[in-house]
């Protein structure tokens, strides 16, 4: 009786929920965007290539039970971000093949091959012959996702939209990319009449800008990347993109960031990742172990809370890996993806359906998008515990293994140490470590060729320092 006491009173320890794959349409190589406009309502975008990129976008009707193609340009080539402005309205930017342009039709030559010499004196955009087949595109909706085409007398300006950010339906900012004779540059570019006409507000040499973010007191950021000197720079504007401030980020190449007021924001990116709460004056790295060795792409708060979702891959073999916090990157935990992805299932982009319900899309040789209906609640219990900072329990290596892998951790003191094993039911399979340990890092490798696959936990208990983490056996 004692026994079955201790096990149901374990068992609510662990809460540990998964995102699973969901069917969508085949013939699509990767969706690079996705975004909802309420509980019902959907869409992502992307690409396949077939010599060219070729746009795809699907739709969602039923909250993310089932996706469809789309109805939108055969022209459209990589289709790079989406946005919904309210629950039947948004917009896509991306760039269009010039030479399949007979679905463009509200495009006029003239605008395919507009020449925006006056913002950087020289010939930007000249022809085809450049070797740049294709021009910005701006697609719209109204009906919720299901069709998308060029809003009338839409004027293009660049060779690509790489980013957006709409403050209603006719005004908006984009992120551009520019080429010309001695290579490429980057811009930001807005519309206050949805995208018939634009203002430069940026441009630069040699660098790219991405993600746009807007704060609630009118603050824009960019973020944007130096490809010659290997630097990223945060674009800070507090009048409406008249003038910018840069923060340089040395050998960095950030990605994604976003912000739960006017003050605190994270950004993240291959290398490293970094936390203002003063308005994007000051930035400190964020050092929590779970982040090593890892590299991340997109980063998004779900609004009026302090949770985020962190999407990247592990850089040790490739696999994606999706992380949640609940304190603002604080600490972050590691959730499951179902089935155990390979590196072809790349994530790119995370999108909120409603506060539990969330959505990341992405693919490589395939399109995926996985779903998780609790909030990608992947913590258990002991991670509530305010844990020393030089106490660490590191994610294991490799994950998924078979049948060994190494669990490694670190003690700043001499401790008695525990560490157990346990399966998905809460019951213990075996102890890797139950002794006194001087202060130190250490590796234990594990060896679970006596065990089934499945997803198994690991326990550390050192004084006052307690956490789990979870892995994957696959045979």
């Amino acid at each position: 009786m004692k026994k079955l006491i201790l096990l149901l009173v374990f068992i609510p320890t662990f809460i540990y929920s998964q995102w699973y794959k969901q069917p969508v349409p085949s013939d699509i190589q990767a969706l690079v965007s996705i975004d909802f406009s309420g509980t019902k309502n959907g869409a992502a975008c992307g690409f396949i290539v077939r010599g060219d990129f070729l746009g795809r976008i699907v739709y969602t009707s039923d909250g993310g039970k089932s996706w469809n193609n789309a109805v939108y340009p055969s022209s459209c080539s990589w289709l790079r971000h989406i946005q919904f402005i309210d629950s039947l309205n948004g917009y896509i930017v991306g760039d269009y093949n010039i030479t399949d342009d007979k679905n463009i039709s509200s495009i006029s030559e003239s605008d395919r091959k507009a020449n925006p010499a006056h913002l950087y004196d020289i010939n930007i955009l000249e022809s085809v012959d450049r070797g740049i087949p294709y021009r910005a595109l701006l697609l719209k909706t109204t009906d919720g996702g299901r069709t998308w085409s060029v809003p009338e007398n839409f004027t293009s300006g660049a060779y690509a939209y790489t980013g957006l950010n709409f403050k209603n339906l006719k005004s908006g900012y984009v992120t551009t990319q520019f080429f010309y004779n001695k290579g490429f540059i980057g811009g930001i570019m807005k519309t206050d009449d949805g995208g018939q006409s634009w203002d430069t507000l940026y441009i630069k040499d040699n660098i790219s800008c991405y993600g746009i973010n807007i704060l609630e007191n009118g603050t824009i950021f960019v973020e944007s990347y130096n490809h010659t000197e290997n630097k990223s720079i945060i674009l800070k504007s507090i009048n409406e993109g008249q003038t910018w401030e840069e923060t340089i980020f040395v050998n960095e190449r950030l990605t994604s960031g976003d912000f739960i007021d006017n003050n605190t924001g994270i950004y993240v990116g291959y290398n490293h990742n970094y936390k203002t709460t003063d308005g994007g004056d000051n930035w400190t790295e964020l050092k929590d172990s779970i982040l090593n060795n890892k590299s991340f792409v997109d980063f998004k708060l779900l609004k009026g809370t302090e949770t985020g979702i962190l999407l990247g891959i592990n850089t040790q073999n490739f696999i994606p890996v999706i992380l949640k916090t609940t304190n603002i990157g604080i600490s972050w935990n590691e959730t499951v993806i179902s089935p155990t992805p390979t590196d072809l299932d790349m994530a790119f982009s995370v999108g909120f359906q409603s506060t539990d319900n969330w959505f990341a899309s992405g693919g490589y040789e395939g399109a995926v998008i996985y779903n998780t209906d609790n909030g990608g609640t992947v913590s258990i219990s002991e991670n509530n515990i305010t844990v020393p900072k030089d106490f660490s329990l590191n994610q294991n290596y490799p994950n998924p293994f078979n049948p060994t892998t190494m669990i490694s951790f670190t003690i700043p003191q001499e401790s008695f140490v525990s560490i157990k094993i346990y399966n998905s039911l809460g019951q213990e399979v075996t102890k890797l470590v139950n002794e006194t340990k001087q202060a130190g890092n250490y590796d234990y490798n594990f060896d679970a060729s006596s065990l089934s696959s499945g997803m198994y936990f690991y326990k550390i208990e050192a004084g006052d320092f307690k956490k789990v983490k979870s892995m994957v056996l696959l045979r």
